[in-house]
């Protein structure tokens, strides 16, 4: 287990207490100094210092340490950046958790200090499930509290509750002493937000006014909280839904709408369909065609058109579900091609089909002589590959849940 360090740091009084379980680190040779010189090493004075990450791992005699500072925001910045490049994990007291609770259906999206915190385990359960310990199968889940202690690092942090007041006196009943519970409305921070704007606007307001002193901070946050939370709630859902998907490789997972991308260009390449002239009983050479030959050319046609241009779309849908993921003005409409590309696709399919049958006709002059065609392996392969990026894209962008296999 790694060792927990805590740090209490009052800047304006220039207090610094650390310890570690029961021992306390003496603090002596940077008495009165201010955190911007005792964060990195110095030597002053006869003394040397070899700054607060080296110091406190001699101290824990160990490299890998949890430290919690508890101090004001410019203080906990300062460690911050001192420490990005260690392998330290650093803990705050001003951790912010949102939490958004629905109950028709039950919907639960958490953030932890603007991140996302998974939800998969608690989805489709009511307030009153998760706030206590499930075990049930091999669902592990240790109660709300806990579960964000484990995730935070620490037991002090503040929850402001989005949803009917009704369930955030649940939630109240069970909160530690440690933690800080408020209820948060998005339309009322909004009201109080222009009322700071008036107040501020108007030359005759009072520096005294009661309600400008404690509101400001609070609406400030809940502003904040508002913005966050419509950023990040599409990606939070979109993570939930991911982790839906019944693959246990995390990569494959994670991309899997890149990876059945990569499927489709690849049966592209395999039989796409076959054609043959037939007059009476004689069947004449058989000519197999794949979606690569398609667009680019048969070479069993020597001379006018060889190709369809209908072949090109599928191409060109694979290739816009790839890199839908790394072009963010496209960010608002993955939803849509997702869905859309792969149905595109699967029209691409017949519409290339009966291209390439119509082109097949032309070179058959002859009385009595009709041309067979039949679809080949490649195009059922094709086919199936962008049925199930469809139905992916549903359950990751739209939510759609698999059948559920019922119990004997």
């Amino acid at each position: 287990m790694k060792p927990i360090v805590k740090i209490t740091y009052q800047k304006e009084l220039n207090e610094l207490k650390i310890s570690c379980a029961d021992k306390t680190f003496d603090t002596s040779r940077i008495k009165d100094m201010s955190i911007e010189q005792w964060i990195f090493p110095f030597c002053s004075k006869g003394i040397k210092w070899n700054g607060l990450y080296e110091e406190l791992k001699a101290f824990t005699e160990s490299e890998d340490y949890i430290l919690h500072f508890d101090s004001d925001e410019t203080s906990f910045e300062i460690v911050k950046y001192a420490f990005s490049e260690t392998p330290v994990r650093l803990v705050g007291t001003n951790n912010i958790v949102t939490i958004i609770y629905n109950e028709n259906p039950f919907t639960t999206k958490i953030t932890v200090n603007g991140n996302v915190f998974n939800t998969t385990r608690i989805q489709n359960r009511s307030i009153d499930e998760w706030l206590k310990p499930i075990q049930i199968r091999d669902l592990q889940w240790n109660g709300i509290f806990e579960e964000l202690e484990t995730f935070i690092g620490t037991d002090v942090f503040t929850v402001y509750f989005v949803g009917k007041q009704e369930f955030m006196k649940l939630l109240i009943d069970k909160c530690p002493k440690s933690v800080d519970v408020f209820f948060r409305d998005p339309k009322i921070a909004e009201k109080i937000n222009k009322g700071k704007q008036t107040m501020k606007s108007s030359p005759n307001s009072t520096s005294t006014s009661l309600p400008k002193v404690n509101m400001d901070s609070v609406s400030l946050a809940a502003m904040k909280t508002a913005e966050k939370l419509k950023n990040t709630a599409s990606d939070s859902e979109t993570n939930e839904n991911l982790n839906s998907i019944p693959i246990k490789n995390t990569f494959i997972r994670n991309n899997i709408l890149s990876v059945c991308a990569l499927i489709s260009i690849v049966m592209a390449f395999l039989p796409f369909a076959s054609f043959c002239a037939k007059a009476g009983d004689v069947t004449g050479n058989k000519v197999s065609v794949s979606g690569f030959e398609a667009l680019f050319g048969i070479k069993d046609i020597k001379v006018g058109s060889n190709n369809s241009i209908f072949a090109l779309i599928m191409f060109l849908v694979p290739v816009a579900i790839i890199v839908m993921n790394y072009i963010k003005p496209l960010k608002p409409f993955k939803k849509y091609i997702a869905v859309g590309a792969p149905v595109i696709g699967i029209l691409g399919e017949f519409i290339t089909f009966f291209d390439l049958k119509g082109l097949f006709k032309t070179y058959i002059v002859e009385e009595g002589t009709e041309l067979k065609s039949s679809l080949g392996i490649g195009f059922f392969l094709l086919l199936a590959s962008f049925i199930l990026t469809a139905v992916i894209g549903l359950m990751v962008y739209h939510g759609m849940e698999l059948p559920k296999k019922k119990k004997e």
